[in-house]
């Protein structure tokens, strides 16, 4: 049993029930459950950057607490039984304050302020497995439908990323379970089957937390993972993000990539991601990222293998 985490705290969430159309945060006076409605834009409208960042900060800490409750049996480092470790809990702590710091110092208002928050989603926990099997997943997806029945937690989507149904890192049925277990307690959950250009491979549940933020869990392999925080920068200027320092080698050779090297890149990104994912499955046993990328006829600095090498030197600025 974990020590330390304050009980008391999840009596603060209040879990109000949806009855037709899904709505993160509190319920509105005017009872139509939209988001976008009269009193609860005009409520955050009216509320202060510095109390939504104090919020943010609240629903950050209660969810990992909940996270941590959740999967204490199976994924924590002192459990009395290491034969049911399935994984371990990352949270990237340093970022949640950063990109939230960020987004205060760029927002107008308290509206603007949380749709970027939960945009960015950076209250989140990622669940990493330790072999990266369906029966792993399995096991967590089972620790969430239980949740979800004590009213631990409130699931209100499930996204499900991958490019072939022997590649998820759960079965079928185990989210179906997940998604009916949802909307019967909740009166809906939205479940999507998608595939990424980039052929990343995950799960990443999405949880309503209170005043109107979304907590996700992303469950995933460890060298899917480790893959995912390398190739963060290529997304992040993909989608016109900004990137941190260390990386200005990268974005100016990035710029200068015409379309077709772009495209050539994501492919490239994909071959990697799916020759991550089969080492995990035990279909692929070479340690180095896939180095293919002459091939695509791309500039030497997108090599996965010098990524991840210049990712360690900007992690220590």
């Amino acid at each position: 049993m974990i020590t330390g985490i304050n009980n008391k705290l999840f009596s603060t969430i209040n879990f109000k029930g949806i009855q037709n159309k899904p709505s993160f945060g509190r319920s509105c006076t005017c009872q139509t459950q939209e988001d976008d409605c009269f009193c609860r834009t005009t409520e955050i409208k009216n509320t202060p950057l510095t109390k939504t960042s104090a919020s943010a900060k609240e629903a950050y800490s209660i969810f990992r607490s909940k996270i941590r409750t959740i999967f204490y049996d199976c994924c924590e480092s002192k459990i009395s039984n290491p034969a049911q470790n399935t994984g371990r809990i990352y949270y990237d702590k340093n970022n949640f304050y950063k990109t939230l710091n960020n987004i205060e110092k760029t927002s107008k208002s308290a509206l603007e302020m949380r749709n970027k928050i939960n945009d960015s989603g950076i209250i989140n926990s990622r669940i990493i497995l330790n072999e990266g099997t369906i029966n792993e997943g399995n096991k967590i997806i089972s620790k969430l439908i239980k949740a979800v029945k004590d009213e631990k937690i409130k699931v209100k989507e499930v996204r499900v990323y991958t490019e072939r149904n022997f590649s998820s890192y759960a079965s079928g049925d185990r989210i179906t379970k997940l998604v009916e277990s949802a909307t019967n307690k909740n009166g809906f959950c939205k479940r999507v089957e998608k595939r990424k250009d980039t052929g990343y491979h995950g799960i990443h549940v999405l949880c309503e937390l209170d005043d109107g933020f979304v907590g996700e869990i992303q469950i995933m392999g460890e060298k899917i993972s480790k893959l995912k925080d390398i190739e963060d920068v290529l997304y992040r200027l993909s989608n016109g993000k900004p990137v941190k320092k260390g990386y200005e080698e990268i974005k100016k050779a990035y710029d200068e990539l015409d379309e077709e090297g772009k495209r050539n890149l994501i492919q490239y990104t994909k071959e990697n991601y799916f020759a991550e994912r089969e080492k995990e499955l035990g279909f692929n046993f070479n340690e180095d990222y896939v180095p293919v990328i002459a091939r695509h006829n791309l500039p030497k600095i997108f090599d996965f293998n010098n990524l991840a090498k210049i990712k360690a030197k900007a992690d220590r600025i």
